[in-house]
């Protein structure tokens, strides 16, 4: 009969709403979640232990997820407590753990789509700390039958930490979160996102001093995502045959093609243009990539040719100054993205 999950998470960042009043997406049914609804709540007093003086009503800073798994079964877990009538589930850690990031993975790319759609770029992934499984700032999650109705479930006050920071929207032209535009974003093409995992796999090997690991992870990240997101079909440009000259040269010199070329045809301005710094970065990137491809080795001349003469040590600072600069550049164009209403479906 499945397992019910609600979780309540604090944002990392604000979305905007039309009106101070709560509004719920239901997602599409999956083998994993056969229900999966979304909750964004406006910073409105009638939610007390929600509420933050310092932004205003029409602001979310928490979401709520209530999601129904079928890979666990409540009649598999003993009854933890009984609280207001909601009898909760004991879940291993393990098995925690797992519902938890199939959850994350779902919810990310629901967001993903609803930052485009919103042109709130800022909307990024949640992420989840390993040790705790806290999703977002901070997060309450309880376990509980699948049938149980969690209307005005209350969580623990002591759990949350305080929330101060806000990201600037740069003027850009924001669309306000309502019922319609969060129903909307379901309806839209959510493709996977292999880049993602690349990152993921990069920040590990810079911690685990793999540095010429996390330079051929960032490098197949800055590949698959621009490849991804420039594909013709999500544009209607099959049939631009000057954009797919540009491809097929573009394959041996990923960064100035892509990056650089392709995105200005398509978009009108490239990387390159936007932020130099962010460009030049990804670039010396690909130059350690090409040289650990062809001689399995960061050199002398390879350090010159990537702009770091005098180095002779692939260390942590550049690599983590390289991580940070993609995950930059993925920012970067994907607001430049949002700018191109053809592009909603990425």
């Amino acid at each position: 009969m499945g397992l019910k999950i609600l979780i309540k998470i604090k944002l990392p960042y604000i979305i905007r709403m039309e009106e101070d009043k709560k509004i719920t997406a239901r997602l599409k049914p999956t083998d994993e979640f056969p229900q999966f609804d979304v909750t964004f709540y406006p910073n409105s007093r009638i939610y007390e232990s929600l509420y933050n003086s310092n932004y205003p009503n029409n602001n979310c800073l928490f979401i709520e997820v209530e999601a129904v798994t079928k890979l666990y079964s409540f009649k598999n877990h003993e009854i933890k407590c009984i609280s207001d009538h909601y009898p909760t589930y004991e879940v291993s850690e393990k098995d925690s753990k797992l519902i938890l990031n199939l959850l994350r993975t779902k919810l990310n790319e629901y967001l993903e789509i609803l930052g485009v759609r919103t042109k709130m770029f800022w909307i990024t992934d949640l992420s989840i700390d390993p040790l705790s499984n806290t999703i977002g700032k901070a997060s309450q999650f309880v376990y509980l039958h699948p049938n149980q109705a969690t209307t005005d479930y209350q969580f623990s006050e002591g759990g949350w930490k305080n929330y101060q920071t806000e990201i600037e929207n740069e003027g850009k032209p924001i669309i306000s979160i309502d019922e319609s535009i969060i129903n909307e974003c379901e309806n839209l093409v959510v493709l996977g996102y292999p880049w993602r995992d690349y990152v993921a796999k990069a920040k590990i090997a810079l911690f685990e001093s793999e540095f010429n690991d996390c330079i051929i992870y960032c490098s197949i990240a800055a590949e698959s995502f621009i490849k991804q997101v420039t594909a013709p079909s999500l544009y209607g440009l099959e049939k631009d045959i000057v954009l797919k000259r540009l491809i097929k040269a573009g394959n041996n010199k990923i960064i100035d093609s892509y990056y650089n070329v392709i995105l200005k045809h398509m978009l009108g301005k490239s990387l390159k243009e936007v932020n130099q710094e962010l460009y030049h970065s990804m670039d010396s990137m690909y130059k350690f990539r090409n040289a650990l491809m062809h001689t399995g080795e960061i050199d002398r001349k390879a350090f010159k040719k990537a702009g770091y003469e005098g180095k002779e040590i692939l260390d942590f600072d550049i690599c983590k100054y390289m991580l940070e600069n993609l995950q930059g550049s993925i920012t970067a164009v994907l607001s430049m993205i949002t700018k191109v209403n053809k592009a909603l479906q990425y």
